[in-house]
């Protein structure tokens, strides 16, 4: 006989877009808090893998009671439930609230190629500008005498590039021209030479080289790592990650599979490096987890 489930809740709880579960019914001994912070905790967890979510003891010993055919009714009931509240304006709110002030992602509705399509593509120009920009915005935040030591070694580089023949030579030349004009500032003028050496950083590595080009490229690049993030983070796309992959994975289990022991492990030891989510399923049984599977599906093609 199976390993009884923690508790049929938790299955739900994933199927319903790693949702969480709903309290209502007092046959689960489940309430409203335990419900909404579960469905703000699952739906936070951006990791790849799903997870179950913390279970109160008395629920899993509800669950545990229940016949199969029921646990596959509870799954049903309280997948409704669990996407009522997920897909209500203030949850999702709440949800954007959360990854823009936690991830700085943020909607814009503008395209924002990852570093990866970027190299795939060979747009490596594009890279080494928003690089350029980033390097320079930290400079920017360090403190003006922190940067001397950094700054000297750049003027000897420079220096040695400019009489050398390699193809670096004319622009470490106009580098270095700059360089001996701003030197002077790191003593007179610190926060001025803090803002030109940020430059000059920024146009070594292909990025903007003026204050009015830097500004402009800068909140274009800032743009676009905030779509960047919110492309990762917003709930509707993490909705479908997480029910195609519990589709996917509802697909793959074996229900027929023997358990040995007192511990209950799997005799195939194939099964014992299956996912925390293949074994729920599999503790569930197959009518609960086909119900999570149904639900997962009707509730993708709105998406």
């Amino acid at each position: 006989m199976k390993r009884p489930i923690q508790t049929t809740i938790a299955l739900l709880a994933l199927c319903a877009a790693a949702a969480a579960w709903q309290g209502a019914l007092p046959t689960l001994s489940l309430n409203q808090p335990d419900f909404e912070k579960g469905v703000r905790d699952t739906t936070r967890n951006f990791g790849n893998s799903i997870e179950p979510p913390w279970i109160p003891r008395k629920t899993a010993a509800a669950a545990k009671a229940m016949t199969e055919s029921q646990r596959a009714t509870a799954v049903r009931e309280l997948g409704a439930m669990a996407k009522a509240l997920v897909m209500s304006p203030a949850f999702q709110k709440a949800h954007a609230d959360y990854i823009r002030s936690s991830y700085k992602a943020v909607d814009h509705g503008i395209q924002a190629k990852t570093q990866s399509q970027m190299l795939a593509e060979g747009n490596t120009s594009d890279m080494m500008r928003q690089a350029a920009v980033q390097m320079a915005t930290a400079l920017r935040g360090a403190p003006p005498e922190s940067l001397i030591p950094m700054f000297q070694s750049d003027i000897k580089t420079w220096t040695r590039q400019a009489l050398s023949t390699s193809p670096r030579k004319d622009k470490a030349q106009q580098l270095l021209a700059r360089a001996k004009e701003i030197e002077p500032w790191a003593t007179s003028k610190p926060e001025e030479f803090r803002k030109a050496y940020s430059l000059l950083k920024s146009a070594e590595m292909g990025g903007p080289s003026t204050e009015a080009e830097f500004a402009s490229t800068g909140n274009s690049v800032q743009s676009q790592e905030e779509q960047r993030q919110w492309n990762q983070f917003n709930l509707k796309d993490l909705l479908k990650r997480r029910l195609t992959a519990i589709i996917a994975e509802a697909a793959t289990v074996d229900f027929s599979a023997q358990t040995t022991g007192k511990d209950k492990r799997f005799a195939n030891p194939a099964y014992e490096r299956k996912s925390n989510l293949w074994k729920l399923m599999y503790r569930a049984g197959q009518a609960p987890t086909m119900a999570a599977s149904d639900f997962a599906k009707s509730w993708l093609k709105e998406l």
